[in-house]
């Protein structure tokens, strides 16, 4: 009876698998990493992050964890306009570009929220006289 494989295949077929196998292929896909932080540059828990590319109909969102970090993983590579907010904060937005193979790192600095209230005077009635002021003792 004759063999199936001969031992030079048989060989040959081992080495393929051997060596072949821890051969990866690039993945075609990035991430964002980063850190939402104030203007003193303290770091900022749970602030909304939203990616969005228009062209991919793509949409993704995350929050900052208790360390003030977001990550963003298994992105096509392309242009996206990326929005941050947290309370009390000004949105920040901004468009960022994602790379086959890599990992962008992204510092997100937000702005507190400016308050802007319009006063309109009080009209004194002819007759009526203003409070009389009262300072507390010191």
């Amino acid at each position: 009876m004759k063999p199936l494989l001969s031992l030079g295949t048989f060989l040959l077929f081992t080495a393929w698998l051997v060596f072949a196998a821890p051969v990866h292929a690039q993945n075609p896909r990035g991430a964002l990493r980063g850190t939402i932080e104030d203007s003193s540059g303290a770091r900022i828990t749970g602030a909304a992050i939203s990616l969005s590319n228009a062209e991919k109909s793509l949409a993704r969102a995350a929050q900052s964890d208790a360390r003030g970090e977001f990550r963003l993983e298994d992105l096509l590579p392309g242009e996206y306009q990326m929005t941050a907010s947290a309370g009390g904060f000004a949105v920040a937005q901004a468009t960022v570009v994602v790379a086959v193979s890599s990992v962008r790192e992204i510092t997100i600095t937000l702005r507190p929220k400016t308050v802007s209230k319009k006063f309109r005077p009080i009209r004194r009635r002819p007759g009526l006289r203003p409070w009389p002021r009262v300072e507390a003792p010191a």
